[in-house]
This record gives structure tokens, C-alpha cells and sequence, in this order.
């Protein structure tokens, strides 16, 4: 049996595709649409995370992606609700059975695993 994986990397900055056959698009994560349906959505952007949450849950409204895992860097202040926010977004926009992680030597980020 023969699996083939694809990936399409949207990237504001100069990046390569060592380890597996990558589509690299210099454009803004926030303007790309896919062209076809995906599995998984992975985003790892250091950027406002309300507005990133809100360009994620357009994958769910949209149905462009099966799958969510994303990490979220967050403000020093006010992280409790910020994750709260970033729930309600994700949710409204489509993405059910949320799974929110946080590393213990990283209180500044979080990682969500959700289903659309």
C-alpha cells in the first residue's frame, strides 16, 4: 500500500524544505486558501493569538481541514483568559473536542488539538 503525503508551507519568511517534498508559498498565512480540502492543519505563527485564532476557525466554517494542532504564543498577562478566548473562537468557528496543553517550561505557549 502506498501512502503519499503533501505539504504546502505558507511562509512570510525565507524557509526551506529539507526533510520532505514542500510547496513553499511566500505569502501571508492570513490571505491563503487552499486549493483542495487538507487533514491536518499545523500552525506554529508567533502573532496576536485572538487573530490567529480567528484565521484557524475559517478552516473548520469552511471545511478545508479534517484535523487542528497549533501552538499559541501568549501575552505575558492574562494568559488564563486569553486560552478561554482562543477556545471560543476555535469553537464558534467549527472545531469540537478541543485539547489544550501547556508544557511545564513553557508558560508562554499553548497547544490545541481539535476536530472539525
Amino acid at each position: 500500500m502506498e501512502h503519499e503525503v503533501g505539504a504546502i508551507e505558507v511562509h512570510g519568511n525565507e524557509a526551506d524544505g529539507e526533510l520532505i517534498e514542500v510547496t513553499l508559498l511566500h505569502r501571508s498565512a492570513f490571505d491563503f486558501e487552499p486549493d483542495e480540502p487538507a487533514d491536518f492543519l499545523l500552525c506554529d505563527m508567533a502573532f496576536r493569538p485572538l487573530e490567529v485564532a480567528s484565521m484557524l476557525a475559517r478552516y473548520a466554517r469552511t471545511r478545508t481541514a479534517r484535523f487542528l494542532i497549533a501552538n499559541f504564543k501568549l501575552p505575558m498577562k492574562r494568559k488564563a483568559e486569553i486560552v478561554a478566548r482562543i477556545r471560543e473562537v476555535l469553537e464558534a468557528g467549527g472545531f469540537r473536542g478541543l485539547r489544550v496543553r501547556q508544557l511545564y517550561h513553557d508558560r508562554d505557549e499553548v497547544t490545541v488539538f481539535a476536530r472539525a
